[in-house]
């Protein structure tokens, strides 16, 4: 067959808004001869969302290789909801990192984040539901530098972190965080006194 039925036509809004608050006071001390680069912080981050979809039909095309489309603009109704309701998700963070200096060529970085996420939406389809969730999460990074000339430098890290898995595109919209782990090694120069 050659037909194609089944067609729709979505009509969604959203109402987002996001909060956000940081700090992060540092300090710069010495252990003997290795200086430390000392950074404390704290995040609150709030995100909602309200969203709604509605669905209108659209008629068949009888032969997708010959169509004939119908202009509907006037006679659609947007009578399906697809879904309506809203999602919230909250975060708080904190974290600790040290940028360590043991000589002008060998440096080192230390980090650890903790984070509480706490997500909840609401359903207003044919059935309403509530789902809410809380969720604790560690992460860390840590790298290393060698520096033996000042244009060059070679590094290599890792890090591993969370992030808040905020979505409209589904009735239950309420899910753990995202985790994502990064490595890294490479090497970096840089020409004309750093403007390169």
């Amino acid at each position: 067959s050659t037909a194609m039925t089944g067609r729709r036509l979505r009509r969604q809004t959203d109402d987002a808004r996001d909060y956000q608050y940081q700090l992060e006071p540092v300090w710069s001390v010495r252990t003997g001869s290795i200086k430390h680069e000392l950074l404390l912080g704290f995040e609150y981050l709030n995100q909602f969302n309200a969203f709604k979809r509605v669905e209108a039909d659209l008629p068949n095309i009888d032969d997708v290789f010959h169509p004939v489309i119908r202009d509907t603009k006037q006679g659609l109704v947007f009578s399906r909801r697809a879904f309506d309701g809203h999602i919230q998700a909250q975060q708080f963070g904190l974290y600790a990192q040290d940028f360590i200096e043991f000589s002008e060529q060998w440096k080192a970085r230390l980090g650890l984040r903790w984070n509480e996420f706490a997500t909840s939406d609401l359903n207003r389809d044919a059935t309403p539901s509530r789902r809410s969730r809380s969720d604790d999460k560690t992460g860390g990074q840590a790298g290393l530098v060698y520096q033996p000339i000042p244009a060059t430098s070679f590094y290599a890290g890792a890090s591993r972190g969370h992030l808040t898995n905020f979505t409209s595109e589904s009735s239950g919209a309420a899910r753990p965080p995202e985790t994502a782990t990064q490595w890294e090694i490479g090497k970096k120069t840089t020409f004309l006194d750093g403007r390169i």
